[in-house]
């Protein structure tokens, strides 16, 4: 099977707040997070549409309501699970959070999330 697991320190690495998990009700997803996730494109290689944000946030609620990870605090960021993608695309999902999903799935198959410093910042 396919290595399409989004840890929980990259998610920290990208700043994930509770925003994602409903602070203002979910809408306020940073961009990098949803554009990273995505690689920016569509399943077709355009660029990503806004509504992968909403889709990128219910694919988060559903990722906590199954394993019961329950407060959405910003302090806990670095506690988050990981999301495993294909255990995701198993659930009974809407067309647009399926279409993320595998859109995801191509983009962080097989890959790691790093944090790189400036030239010259030692």
């Amino acid at each position: 099977m396919v290595d399409a697991i989004i840890t929980g320190e990259c998610l920290a690495i990208l700043g994930t707040t509770n925003d994602l998990f409903g602070g203002r009700n979910g809408s306020n997803v940073p961009d990098v997070v949803w554009r990273t996730l995505c690689g920016s494109r569509d399943r077709k290689g355009r660029p990503a549409p806004p509504g992968y944000r909403s889709a990128i946030v219910q694919m988060m609620r559903l990722k906590y309501a199954l394993t019961g990870w329950g407060t959405t605090h910003a302090s806990q960021v670095e506690t988050m699970p990981s999301l495993d993608v294909e255990q995701l695309l198993e659930q009974e999902l809407s067309e647009g959070v399926e279409e993320v999903l595998n859109v995801i799935r191509g983009v962080v198959c097989n890959r790691r999330t790093f944090r790189g410093e400036e030239a010259g910042r030692g």
